[in-house]
């Protein structure tokens, strides 16, 4: 798994564990719905800073998003 199916799983797996669905989860991170359908069909490839909105959106840290076994090898 590449790093960017790792994040779209990882987004996917916290609205499922949150009860977020994904048209509250745009309004939440301030993200455009064609930006959160990029992340999730893996055609944009995710930075910093739309990392950060998702994690204040899913009120966690960037620590705690990256601290998943999908991110470890």
């Amino acid at each position: 798994m590449n790093l960017n199916e790792a994040v779209q799983q990882r987004i996917l797996n916290l609205c499922k564990e949150k009860s977020i669905p994904l048209n509250q989860l745009t309004y939440l991170s301030n993200l455009s719905p064609a930006d959160l359908e990029g992340l999730i069909n893996k055609s944009k490839d995710i930075d910093i800073i739309t990392t950060n909105k998702l994690c204040v959106a899913f009120q966690i840290s960037l620590k705690e998003f990256f601290d998943d076994d999908l991110f470890r090898k």
